[in-house]
């Protein structure tokens, strides 16, 4: 008995660090991205959109940072017209 509880234990262990990891490098960053496009799609276009790492994350962030330089600009060009 001492054996299965020994491996439930390393396995609830094991199983807490990958969600605290996962938590960490994907759903929050995910989730701040997620927050500052519902704020850019209200027109708030001062926001700084962190690009935090090089991964898909930070891919995606820098590609949010180029839709919003666009938007940006477009507004610009409605504006002059």
């Amino acid at each position: 008995y001492k054996l299965i509880i020994t491996s439930l234990l390393l396995i609830i262990a094991v199983s807490l660090a990958t969600a605290v990891v996962i938590n960490k490098m994907i759903l929050s960053p995910i989730g701040r991205l997620t927050d500052i496009a519902n704020k850019i799609s209200i027109g708030n276009l001062d926001l700084e959109i962190p690009i935090e790492s090089k991964d898909e994350i930070g891919l995606l962030a820098d590609a949010f940072a180029r839709m919003k330089v666009s938007m940006e600009f477009a507004i610009k060009q409605l504006r002059k017209r």
